[in-house]
């Protein structure tokens, strides 16, 4: 076998190439990098053909890691076991069916300097037994890839002890610089050139950027910034190969641009409509509480008792309460604000994990966003981030906002799909689009091929003629719309977004958005002023769940559950059933990819008494599941819907679910109804079923990483 330094020497000389304009400063200076932080080129594959599903499944294209002709310097695995040079040659050309554990087992934890990640692909899915196996070899589960594969970190020669400890391994790779790179970086050609890039640098789990940063400005790398495990690199484009040989990378995508946190077109201020501003014409619905119907919760007493922090670009001024009421009205609001104007978009993604330390350590438990980037659909760093602290924290609900990208550029009358913007492309977030609210007097009253960019936008009927608060049963045309890139569920749900009369910033600079009410309030609209209304509302389902279902913590994964559980569905939407060829504006009943699973209806969500709540802490492992009893007196509607914190996505894998939980309904002859679905995290049963007994079954269909906890909310009756 070729020794693994001999093998380094190669990719080594080429990171140190495009790293400096002189190799012997990275050679001399950081050679640590260079004997570190180099990805090993090494290739272990194992004896044998891929079959349908035996693929990784990464941004770049699908991977057979058993084909030589899909990988570099392909090493075979050599045989731990043979004897003796006499050894009969069946023997020597392929594995055992079964090795065991001859190998001495490592008794101690590696040397992190040694430590280099690899991709294990299993021939089915993970089962317990290879969990035990890989941990008493020290291995470090970090990442989930489909089909059937983990990223782990290891040393080299455990690699190998590893290959021969099972025959449930299809194949071990060491992770590649190709799989590290975002498609949308491109590459320097004769035509594009070599232009200068900013980057956001992603480590792996375990690694420090600023220990990396230190090494790679030693090498006369332009490092921006470094915090947790994010980096912002500056770089030619020919230089990110050699990046993306550097060990401890993960991921190098082109750092995101942050959108203004409200809908903006330069044409709303000459159709802000002139009011008293004495609030004499307020109908009620001007804060979009209304619709949301908070009124029945107020006069139950439930008033949003918690924290809440509320996260803007540019910062928000205190609102009079007394005419125009939010939502939670007894939650204290820890507002947040990372930058002002203009928006410097690179600082956003490194510090996400530190605004969101600090607010769950100050007590915080909802956390609302009204920003986005202008991505689409894209499962990036910073979605990766949010689900990563979500995750860790399973009682901190975060929301963000949809993003307000939605337009009809096909010009078919129904606006189009995937425009969501990250970090609302996270798995674990609440992301919120933007329905209609009901103003037809104030705001802006125009319609919407009338604004600046309503040719190009909104140009075909029915979208062209209407406005933007006349129905509240359709959605803001602008309000982004999922899926996301790899086929998941966005927004959850949707709430008033459009014509919102909210608190006016005193500011001096500050802008009069949709128009002045006057000194106190303003008219606004966008999906960052519908999840706000959200937040108001989690903090009020929150309140519910702890003081009548006497759930001390509730999980965030228990407040989505309910509120998507109990959202009104606003099916067929504002223009009605005339069909999608006629521009119908939701093509189907709830859960779609225009509302989610509706408007959030906050009455509804506290009126769960005759409900079953399940908020599971401990989970399902591989192949377990966990069963409800339900008995339905007389043919009756039930609904399920399943909500869970999924671990953190691969930012390589074109699928970004890890654990896959599945729900169904059975009934007593065995009979299953289940949808099988294999890309969200969460799940949703609605049903016309006859009298009897049935059971409410999740099961751990796929668990590659720890168990799985869950929130489950099940109901009977219209």
């Amino acid at each position: 076998m070729t020794s693994m330094r001999s093998q380094h020497s190669q990719p080594a000389r080429f990171a140190a190439d495009l790293l400096s304009n002189s190799s012997s400063i990275l050679l001399s200076n950081s050679s640590s990098i260079v004997r570190g932080f180099v990805l090993v080129a090494t290739f272990f594959c194992m004896l044998g053909t891929a079959q349908a599903g035996d693929r990784l499944h990464l941004r770049t294209g699908e991977v057979d890691l058993t084909n030589p002709s899909q990988a570099t310097n392909v090493l075979a695995l050599p045989d731990f076991d043979a004897a003796s040079e006499d050894a009969e040659p069946a023997t020597k050309a392929r594995r055992p069916a079964w090795i065991g554990t001859k190998e001495k087992r490592p008794n101690k934890k590696a040397d992190a300097r040694k430590l280099r990640h690899f991709v294990v692909q299993f021939k089915e899915r993970l089962s317990n037994g290879d969990f035990v196996n890989l941990k008493s070899l020290k291995f470090t589960i970090i990442r989930y890839i489909p089909d059937d594969a983990v990223v782990v970190a290891g040393t080299a020669r455990r690699a190998q002890v590893l290959a021969k400890s099972s025959n449930r391994i299809l194949a071990i790779s060491p992770y590649r610089p190709e799989w590290k790179q975002s498609p949308d970086l491109g590459a320097s050609s004769v035509f594009s050139g070599d232009p200068k890039v900013t980057t956001v640098v992603r480590l792996f789990p375990g690694q420090d950027a600023k220990a990396v940063a230190t090494q790679l400005r030693k090498s006369k790398v332009d490092v921006k910034s470094a915090a947790g495990r994010t980096l912002i690199v500056a770089s030619k484009r020919s230089q990110l190969q050699a990046l993306a040989l550097l060990d401890p990378i993960e991921w190098i995508e082109t750092a995101p641009v942050v959108e203004p946190p409200l809908f903006q077109d330069d044409r709303l201020r000459f159709f802000a409509a002139a009011t008293p501003g004495d609030y004499s014409d307020l109908t009620g619905f001007e804060s979009g509480t209304k619709l949301m119907k908070f009124d029945s919760v107020w006069a139950r007493g439930f008033a949003g008792d918690g924290q809440i922090v509320g996260f803007t670009i540019a910062g928000d001024s205190a609102a009079a309460r007394e005419h125009v009421k939010g939502g939670a009205q007894l939650a204290q609001v820890r507002p947040q604000s990372v930058v002002g104007l203009p928006f410097e978009n690179s600082s956003v993604n490194a510090k996400i994990k530190d605004i969101f330390g600090k607010s769950y350590a100050a007590g915080a438990r909802i956390h609302t966003n009204s920003w986005s980037t202008a991505a689409a659909g894209v499962y990036d760093s910073m979605a990766q981030q949010v689900d990563e602290f979500i995750y860790a924290n399973p009682d901190f609900l975060v929301l963000f906002a949809a993003g307000n990208s939605g337009e009809d550029f096909d010009r078919d009358g129904r606006i189009d799909g995937n425009s969501i913007g990250t970090p609302g492309t996270a798995k674990n977030v609440l992301t919120v689009g933007a329905s209609k609210n009901r103003i037809t007097s104030g705001g802006i009253q125009a319609k919407m091929m009338e604004l600046r960019s309503g040719p190009a936008k909104w140009s075909a009927e029915p979208i062209a003629s209407s406005m933007l608060s006349e129905n509240d049963r359709g959605l803001a045309a602008f309000s982004s719309r999922g899926p996301t890139a790899d086929g998941r569920l966005k927004p959850e749900v949707v709430a008033p977004g459009t014509n919102i009369l909210s608190a006016r910033s005193n500011n001096p600079k500050s802008d009069a958005l949709w128009g002045a009410y006057n000194d106190d309030f303003v008219w606004s609209g966008g999906t960052s002023t519908a999840t706000p209304l959200v937040a108001g509302a989690a903090a009020v389902v929150r309140e519910y769940l702890i003081k009548d279902r006497k759930l001390a913590a509730p999980s965030a994964a228990i407040v989505k559950a309910v509120m998507m559980h109990t959202a009104e569905d606003l099916f067929p939407g504002q223009f009605g059933a005339v069909g999608t060829a006629k521009g119908q504006e939701l093509s189907s009943v709830r859960p779609n990819m225009d509302e989610g699973y509706g408007r959030v209806d906050v009455e509804k969500a506290t009126q769960l008494s005759s409900s079953l709540l399940v908020d599971e802490r401990v989970g399902l492992g591989p192949g377990e599941k966990h069963g409800y009893p339900i008995t339905l007196a007389k043919a009756t509607e039930l609904v399920a819907t399943l909500v869970y914190a999924d671990a953190p996505g691969a930012l390589a894998a074109s699928k970004t679910l890890v654990n896959d939980l599945d729900l169904a309904i059975v009934d007593a002859s065995g009979r299953r109804h289940e949808i099988l679905d294999r890309v969200n995290n969460n799940e949703h049963l609605q049903l016309l079923l006859p009298a009897g007994t049935y059971r409410i079954e999740v099961r751990g269909e796929n668990v590659p990483i720890s168990k799985q906890s869950y929130a489950l909310v099940v109901s009977a009756g219209p």
